[in-house]
């Protein structure tokens, strides 16, 4: 929630004196002409086993999305742009190797497919609680990503609903709690991740104020996730239909490093382990799958664009 005024004629909120006995002040600040980019990369370790066969599949992907300031709205909501300016993704499957770079794609199916992600745009309001409550150009992404393979076009429909659009990007902005805060105090984020035919995640972030913490101010974050298999009766694009789950996942952890004067995260990092079974059904018979998947999730926040990594 905002506790201060907007800067006339610009986006940047503009702090309050500092609330009573309160130790930092943890709060967004958005500033038209000013983007900043925000790159994540995710790295999952899977095992899959279904009879006594098991399978091990090794991934590295990254995401450098730009975030640029718009305007304010009347009612003090944000409209920002973002724009993924690069992709990389590195794939191991059980010894079979595929990978994708945005700065030289190559061609092939792959290129085909992941090609329509760069340069697409999403236009986001952002309520004065930090939670997105419009995305604006997702069925232009859709559409960019069905050209390159146009059966997968329905499951993309669903895996990228606006629903799904807004609470991918909610998390970031709401680790933070935009209001001055005390050294051990708490906050609880409640999502749910709708994603068509592959089910919805539940999800809950329990957030806690630490203090400083190389020379920025840390949250500590824990979270509980839960996989609920999908409500309806088709999987549309896709050949399986998922009947039942217990994936969960408990004893994730991760922290946020806010740097107060920019108003903004620098640094963030989640770990998270997914477990369990679930059920699916091919062409009538059913058979049973057992996860195992460790996910580390990495995110720094800078005012220019990052590099390439190095290989």
């Amino acid at each position: 929630m905002f506790l201060s005024g907007w800067a006339l004629g610009g986006l940047l909120l503009v702090p309050a004196a500092p609330a009573p006995f309160a130790d930092a002040r943890l709060e967004w600040k958005f500033e038209k002409g000013k983007p900043f980019y925000q790159k994540i990369v995710t790295e999952t370790d899977q095992q899959m086993k279904v009879g006594g066969a098991t399978t091990t599949q090794k991934q590295k992907q990254t995401f450098v999305l730009k975030w640029a300031p718009v305007r304010r709205q009347p009612d003090r909501s944000l409209v920002i742009k973002q724009t993924i300016e690069a992709l990389t993704l590195d794939v191991d499957v059980g010894g079979s190797k595929i990978s994708y770079d945005s700065a030289k794609p190559g061609e092939g199916q792959l290129a085909a497919v992941f090609k329509g992600f760069v340069g697409a745009e999403l236009t986001l309001t952002i309520s004065p609680q930090m939670r997105v409550t419009k995305v604006v150009g997702r069925e232009e992404l859709v559409r960019k990503l069905g050209d390159g393979n146009p059966a997968m076009k329905p499951l993309l429909e669903q895996l990228l609903s606006e629903g799904a659009c807004k609470e991918m990007i909610g998390p970031l902005l709401t680790a933070v709690p935009n209001r001055a805060v005390r050294r051990g105090e708490r906050w609880r984020r409640q999502s749910l991740l709708p994603l068509g035919p592959m089910g919805d995640f539940d999800t809950q972030l329990d957030c806690t104020y630490e203090g400083p913490a190389q020379g920025l101010q840390k949250v500590v974050v824990k979270s509980k996730l839960t996989h609920r298999p999908p409500k309806r009766k088709a999987a549309v694009g896709l050949p399986f239909k998922i009947k039942s789950s217990d994936l969960k996942s408990a004893g994730a952890a991760g922290f946020v490093l806010f740097n107060p004067a920019k108003g903004r995260v620098e640094r963030a990092e989640m770990k998270t382990s997914l477990t369990g079974k679930f059920t699916i059904e091919i062409g009538g018979s059913e058979s049973e799958i057992e996860l195992s998947q460790a996910q580390t999730t990495t995110l720094t926040i800078t005012g220019s664009r990052p590099g390439p990594d190095k290989k």
